[in-house]
């Protein structure tokens, strides 16, 4: 039997917490809607692909912490910095606040989480 190191349940979520503060910087920057932004997937599939690797990083710290909290928890602490870049948005000139993108950012997090979660499911054994 395989012993974990010992981590502290607030380290397990770090890579979640810096991928947050990534996505909040991301947030508040304005990437132009000119011809440079060609390159730019359809807003909703990023929303949901950025949000997406905020659920899987939270799962995976929820794995690894030992003494986990409800995942719906975990779920809704994602959620709500989606709802926080939304609502920031509306202040940054060229940027938009949208309840959709809010629900693809919420949709994201689940996808990920619940991914990382039955991967987990399928490594430990019964």
């Amino acid at each position: 039997m395989s012993q974990r190191l010992p981590i502290t349940r607030w380290l397990a979520f770090l890579p979640a917490a810096a991928w947050s503060a990534l996505l909040l910087y991301i947030g508040r920057r304005d990437f132009g809607t000119g011809p440079e932004s060609w390159w730019m997937p359809p807003d909703k599939l990023l929303h949901f692909v950025l949000y997406g690797v905020l659920g899987a990083l939270l799962g995976s710290g929820w794995h690894a912490a030992g003494r986990r909290p409800s995942p719906a928890l975990i779920v809704a602490a994602g959620a709500l910095a989606g709802l926080y870049d939304e609502w920031y948005q509306q202040f940054v000139p060229t940027r938009s606040s949208d309840a959709l993108d809010w629900i693809a950012d919420g949709l994201g997090i689940l996808a990920g989480f619940l991914l990382i979660a039955a991967l987990q499911r399928r490594q430990t054994p019964r």
